[in-house]
């Protein structure tokens, strides 16, 4: 009978260690799925839900603020995912903020993270549909890589056959890359070309200083461009010249009209 007692107690003992145990999980569990606080709802729209299920946990800049209710079909393009946050939650999620489904870590589970938008904006409200922002997918990713890697494949391919061809074809440029002699050749070529650019320059400068100094209106020619008197000098010389040649060639013509009418009267005698 006294040990019948004992095991009763025992099992007593048990069962209300196991019922205490429960409650706090339960208690444990609601507390951080929110179960017990006040909450607030809101909801994004997708394409692709990535492996996101019910239950796992929305991140706010880093901070979990709550997790997703459900995830609903609106079309076959469009799932829309109801998340539940806790209420102090609201008084910072805006309605610009931004939700986009990610991954807990490398292996983790598949979490939905909301991102502050850019400027103000008015505070969500329960029931609010933020806007979403749909990550490039690892299948995705992998297949740029693969494409990437067969174009840097062909590119190394045609980078070896055009060095090949560099190195022994018969073409022009292989054969100045081979010709020893020929590069000596462009290279003396260069050198007198850069003494030929530095004569130049030298020239160059001298113009330049010669311009100057005909600018100042030094030497001969700045003399002549700057000298304003000179153009009415050289008139006075022409008008002098002129008069000049024409008294020195007046007793000339008169002689040779003289002449011609001898010529004439001798001509008209012959006749």
């Amino acid at each position: 009978m006294a040990k019948q007692t004992n095991n009763n107690i025992r099992l007593g003992i048990f069962v209300t260690l196991a019922v205490a145990l429960f409650t706090l999980a339960i208690y444990y569990v609601g507390a951080r799925k929110n179960i017990f606080g006040v909450q607030f709802h809101i909801s994004t729209l997708v394409k692709n839900a990535n492996g996101l299920q019910t239950g796992n946990n929305v991140r706010y800049s880093g901070i979990v603020v709550g997790s997703v209710k459900d995830i609903v079909f609106i079309n076959d393009s469009t799932l829309q995912i109801d998340m539940v946050l806790d209420k102090k939650a609201k008084t910072f999620i805006r309605k610009n903020a931004v939700a986009s489904i990610g991954m807990d870590g490398l292996v983790g589970n598949v979490i939905v993270n909301i991102s502050p938008g850019k400027g103000d904006s008015p505070l969500a409200k329960d029931g609010d549909v933020i806007a979403s922002y749909t990550r490039q997918e690892t299948s995705d990713m992998l297949e740029t890589l693969g494409s990437t890697n067969a174009n840097v494949a062909l590119l190394s391919m045609k980078l070896l056959e055009i060095s090949t061809k560099l190195n022994e074809g018969p073409g022009t440029l292989p054969l100045l890359i081979r010709d020893s002699l020929m590069a000596t050749e462009v290279a003396q070529s260069l050198h007198y070309l850069r003494i030929a650019t530095e004569n130049i320059a030298i020239i160059s400068r001298q113009l330049q200083a010669a311009s100057g100094n005909i600018a100042a209106g030094k030497g001969t020619v700045g003399y002549l461009l700057h000298d304003e008197t000179l153009p009415h000098q050289l008139e006075a010389f022409v008008s002098r010249l002129d008069s000049a040649v024409i008294a020195q060639t007046e007793p000339v013509i008169a002689d040779l009209k003289k002449s011609g009418a001898d010529i004439a009267a001798a001509s008209a005698e012959l006749k």
